[in-house]
């Protein structure tokens, strides 16, 4: 949906181009949004080495090779990263509810784009159950609510597939009469 918009762009010379930059923007932001979280896990004391791992992230040969083709792996690093960022701020400085409720969205978006998305989840449970549970089992109750709301939220881009699908008659693996 967002690289459609990235697309209609005046850039590039082909589609296939600007598709292929919109991955290398989503993997480009990913890597920042990466140096963010270890900046903020280390107190911004030691910016070389947050620097250094997210380079020797940024250079392996896997992310390497998908930042430059149209894919889904860019556009997942990126919002996985901005769960890891969440998730190092809400540990860091305590929840607020607009926290709780991005990490709950862009979860639930980055689940949209792949499913292994959904091993953040246990992680994410704990690292707010951890930081709101001085507070009362009330407001983790309330935060339990706000992050499952808005997770299912982030999940709303899988009802294109029951669009898609009732426009034209979908092909069903295996049935060849249709080809």
């Amino acid at each position: 949906i967002v690289s459609r918009l990235f697309a209609q762009l005046p850039i590039g010379r082909t589609l296939a181009h600007r598709y292929n930059l919109f991955s290398a923007v989503c993997m480009s932001l990913a890597m920042l949004t990466l140096f963010q979280a270890c900046q903020l896990k280390l107190s911004k004391r030691l910016p070389v080495a947050s620097l250094a791992s997210v380079l020797a992230i940024a250079f392996t040969l896997t992310v390497w090779s998908q930042a430059v083709i149209t894919e889904v792996y860019a556009l997942n690093s990126l919002l996985v990263s901005g769960v890891i960022l969440l998730i190092a701020n809400v540990d860091q400085n305590g929840a607020s509810s607009k926290q709780v409720f991005l990490l709950g969205l862009i979860g639930g978006l980055s689940a949209t784009t792949h499913l292994t998305s959904i091993l953040l989840l246990p992680a994410t449970g704990l690292i707010l159950i951890s930081r709101l549970y001085p507070k009362g089992l009330p407001t983790v109750m309330k935060a339990g609510i706000w992050y499952l709301a808005s997770f299912v939220l982030g999940l709303t881009p899988f009802l294109l597939l029951f669009s898609r699908a009732g426009s034209s008659s979908p092909v069903v693996w295996g049935d060849t009469s249709t080809i």
